[in-house]
């Protein structure tokens, strides 16, 4: 949560300067590169936001050109940092990425075609599909079978966890390009649930304040799904404006790009989970209050000129 605060803040003071401090853009750079080291979900967020920079210098001057060099530049050390990550990955547990995880995560989508799986991996489909139908069983879900049939997974292949990943990452993704309706249902639901608010706690540990605490908690659920839902609520109007070649402020604009391409990108990559949406939550209501402030101005009457 605090790099991507931090990088948010970053970019909003490189978009309200002209010539920004060296010092601050230096800092944005290192918050977005330790952002995504952090969480490889965030390695869409320093290409847009070059994007947004660069945005601006399309119609300037042919004088802008060196600050349209300085701000790609500013790619420089996010792709040092994370390309060197990548490499160590690559060369330690060949896998050449930020994560080595990847392949497991996408078994949260490809879970319910499994079945589906080429009889040339029957021994990992197999051991899949047992641990799946327990937790169907027992959860009532297929999500995160791919934690508990890891184990046997490696007893039977010998293979190491960066190598097991690698191979469920491609027997899921020809499933999932095999069957793509499937896919598509998956990313619907799991996109809608990363805007719902969630808790991980052992409310029976709490003795007397329980029900006191449920109850402060489903209120607090409660505005928080409401946040998101104006959040939402504000982004389409965004769009409409720049639908209608209406003015929008471009720091809304990004931020909110931004949010949404994460809501996105995890719901194609792993299945939804509130949790995912954590780091956004301190944007997403700075957001709130700024879009509510923008509409509230721009439906107030104006006050008529003076015949």
């Amino acid at each position: 949560m605090p790099y991507f605060v931090a990088a948010s803040a970053g970019l909003a003071d490189l978009l309200a300067r002209a010539d920004a401090a060296r010092g601050l853009a230096a800092a944005t750079r290192l918050a977005v590169a330790l952002l995504a080291l952090t969480r490889p979900l965030f390695v869409y967020v320093a290409p847009l936001f070059a994007a947004v920079l660069l945005l601006p210098l399309a119609a300037a001057p042919p004088r802008a050109a060196l600050r349209a060099v300085r701000t790609l530049a500013y790619l420089a050390p996010v792709v040092v940092l994370l390309g060197g990550w990548s490499a160590w990955n690559g060369r330690m547990q060949g896998t050449w990425g930020l994560s080595t995880m990847a392949g497991f995560n996408l078994t949260q989508h490809a879970g319910p075609i499994m079945q589906d799986a080429p009889d040339s991996e029957a021994v990992l489909r197999d051991i899949y599909l047992d641990h799946r139908a327990r937790m169907r069983r027992e959860y009532g879900t297929h999500v995160h079978t791919i934690w508990a049939a890891v184990p046997d997974m490696q007893r039977a292949t010998g293979q190491s966890y960066a190598e097991l990943s690698r191979r469920m990452g491609r027997i899921s993704a020809a499933l999932l390009i095999s069957h793509p309706r499937e896919y598509l249902a998956a990313i619907g639901p799991s996109w809608v649930a990363f805007w719902k608010r969630v808790s991980y706690w052992s409310p029976e540990r709490l003795g007397p304040l329980r029900p006191a605490l449920e109850a402060l908690w489903k209120v607090q659920r409660l505005c928080g799904v409401a946040v998101n839902a104006l959040f939402l609520v504000y982004c389409a109007w965004l769009a409409a404006r720049a639908a209608a070649r209406r003015p929008i402020d471009p720091l809304h604009a990004a931020l909110a790009t931004t949010v949404l391409a994460g809501s996105v990108f995890q719901a194609m990559v792993e299945a939804g989970n509130g949790r995912y949406a954590v780091p956004f939550l301190p944007v997403i209501q700075l957001l709130v209050i700024l879009g509510a402030a923008s509409i509230l101005r721009e439906l107030r009457p104006r006050p008529r000129s003076a015949a």
